[in-house]
Protein backbone atom coordinates (compact mmCIF):
# COMPACT_ATOMS: atom_id res chain seq x y z
CA UNK A 1 0.00 0.00 0.00
CA UNK A 2 1.25 3.39 -1.06
CA UNK A 3 1.62 5.94 1.46
CA UNK A 4 0.31 9.60 0.06
CA UNK A 5 2.08 12.48 -0.16
CA UNK A 6 1.26 15.28 1.64
CA UNK A 7 0.49 18.28 -1.42
CA UNK A 8 0.41 22.14 -0.79
CA UNK A 9 -1.45 25.11 -2.50
CA UNK A 10 0.55 26.97 -4.87
CA UNK A 11 -0.86 29.64 -3.91
CA UNK A 12 -1.21 30.46 -0.24
CA UNK A 13 0.88 27.41 0.84
CA UNK A 14 -1.71 25.58 2.86
CA UNK A 15 -2.28 21.48 2.61
CA UNK A 16 -4.69 20.45 0.11
CA UNK A 17 -7.27 18.30 0.37
CA UNK A 18 -8.44 15.14 -2.25
CA UNK A 19 -11.75 15.70 -3.59
CA UNK A 20 -13.38 12.80 -6.02
CA UNK A 21 -15.87 14.32 -8.28
CA UNK A 22 -17.44 11.56 -10.34
CA UNK A 23 -14.55 9.68 -11.92
CA UNK A 24 -12.01 12.68 -11.79
CA UNK A 25 -9.80 13.41 -8.80
CA UNK A 26 -8.81 16.99 -7.77
CA UNK A 27 -6.80 18.52 -4.95
CA UNK A 28 -8.78 21.19 -3.45
CA UNK A 29 -7.44 24.59 -0.89
CA UNK A 30 -9.61 25.90 1.49
CA UNK A 31 -7.98 29.29 2.05
CA UNK A 32 -8.06 30.29 -1.67
CA UNK A 33 -10.45 27.79 -3.24
CA UNK A 34 -7.97 27.05 -5.65
CA UNK A 35 -8.52 23.38 -7.49
CA UNK A 36 -5.89 20.93 -9.28
CA UNK A 37 -6.75 18.29 -10.62
CA UNK A 38 -4.75 14.88 -10.93
CA UNK A 39 -3.60 15.18 -14.12
CA UNK A 40 -2.23 18.92 -13.95
CA UNK A 41 0.47 17.57 -10.64
CA UNK A 42 0.96 14.34 -12.38
CA UNK A 43 2.55 16.69 -15.76
CA UNK A 44 4.37 19.43 -13.51
CA UNK A 45 6.15 16.30 -11.60
CA UNK A 46 6.90 14.45 -15.04
CA UNK A 47 8.10 18.12 -16.26
CA UNK A 48 10.18 18.23 -13.19
CA UNK A 49 11.81 15.00 -13.71
CA UNK A 50 12.78 15.78 -17.47
CA UNK A 51 14.98 19.03 -16.61
CA UNK A 52 16.65 17.46 -13.41
CA UNK A 53 17.54 14.88 -15.87
CA UNK A 54 18.51 17.69 -18.65
CA UNK A 55 20.32 19.45 -15.98
CA UNK A 56 22.25 16.22 -14.55
CA UNK A 57 23.07 14.95 -18.10
CA UNK A 58 24.57 19.08 -18.88
CA UNK A 59 27.02 18.32 -15.78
Amino acid sequence: MTKEQKLFCQNCNTELEKQVIGLNTFYCCRECMSMTSVREIVKLKLDMMKSIEVLEASS
